[in-house]
Formats: C-alpha cells, structure tokens, sequence
C-alpha cells in the first residue's frame, strides 16, 4: 500500500504512548508498505518529541536517522533531512533554521538572509543581515520637514527617503504629504501616521488615524 504517514502514527510509534496504537504503529511501519515522509512531518515529529515528551535532542535524532533508514519509508530528499538532523543535532539550531542552512549548503547558494545569529554556528553557510539604507528616487527640491513628536526629528533633503528616527519611521517624498509610523503605546503595534505640508518650509501636523 503506498500512502503518506502522518506524524501521530511516529509518535505513537517512538513512544509507545497509548500502548495498544503504539503496537500497531509499529507494526504497519515495519510492513511491506511504500510510505511516503514529507519533510513538515519529520519536523513536527522532531518538536513533539522535545518538547512535550522531552526526550533528549540526542535521542531524537538518533530516533529520526532510524524512521529515514526504515524500508517502508522514503522521503523526497533523504540527504537533506540527514544534515538537517546533523546540524540540529551537533549545532544546536532548531530543525527549522537546520533545515533552512542544509538547503543553503546542499543547493550550493551558501548564503541565508536572517537576523538569527545562530545561524553563524555553520561554518559552510553565509549568514546575510538586512542592513538598513535609505531608500533614494528622483531629484526633486530641496524641503525641510518637522515632525510634530518634537525637536530631533527633521529631514533635510533633495531626494525621498525612508529612515528611522528614534521610533519613528520617516518617509519623504516629493509631493506634498508623507507618511510617519510609530509604535502605538497602547499595544504596540505600528500605526500609520497622515502628515499634511504648507509650504516649503514646514511643520507636519499629524493625527493617528
């Protein structure tokens, strides 16, 4: 029989949690059956195991490489999931970010765009950190603009640009209006501000909307 296994039937399986479904489990993974792995099921297996049974990261690698081995099961891309399992293993990442440097290495693109530093744990994938730059268009006149969150807060340019100041997200463009976020106090989100221009040298008068 030839269908995909879903990840309830492994933990029953490695567990032995309820007996009786674990007996069977174990049973049909050891029949002459095709059964197809994808890769979100191992992962979820790999997070059900450490974190609610709280089996050792060891134990459930070695529990992994073991379900890979078995004749009844086959994954797309057995070679990546092994050095997922490795790096997550030995690297200490969680299976995502092993997953996510395994496809790096094994694709041959070497390089992750993330923020998460323990990504530099792997010496044979780059990590790439967002780094922030304004963003430039056309000439236009030069302006000055004042935010109305007080002094500190004022753009001088001949260009639009996006940068941050202090929490405040400024964004100059050509026309005249522009846009200001925040981070509300109330919850934290970031809220969109409307600013309204006079002139060519003016105060922006903002309203949360």
């Amino acid at each position: 029989m030839r269908a995909f296994v879903d990840t309830n039937l492994l933990i029953r399986h490695f567990t032995g949690d309820p007996p009786a479904q674990a007996e069977r489990a174990t049973a049909f993974l050891g029949a002459d059956h095709d059964l197809i792995l994808p890769d979100m099921i191992l992962a979820e297996m790999v997070y059900v195991l450490e974190s609610y049974y709280e089996h050792p990261r060891s134990h459930v690698a070695e529990a992994a490489r073991s379900l890979l081995a078995l004749p009844s099961v086959s994954a797309a891309d057995p070679e990546l999931l092994l050095r997922t399992i490795e790096l997550h293993e030995a690297e200490r990442l969680d299976f995502a970010d092993a997953y996510l440097c395994a496809s790096a290495e094994l694709s041959g693109v070497r390089a992750v765009a993330s923020f998460d530093r323990q990504i530099d744990r792997v010496a044979t994938v780059r990590r790439v950190e967002p780094r922030g730059r304004p963003w430039r268009g056309s000439q236009s006149s030069r302006y000055s603009a004042v935010s109305s969150g007080g002094e500190g807060n004022t753009v001088r340019t001949r260009t639009p640009q996006v940068r941050w100041s202090g929490s405040m997200l400024e964004v100059g463009v050509e026309s005249i209006r522009c846009l200001l976020a925040a981070h509300s106090p109330l919850d934290g989100r970031i809220r969109p501000w409307r600013c309204q221009t006079v002139r060519a040298r003016w105060p922006l008068r903002s309203r949360l909307l």
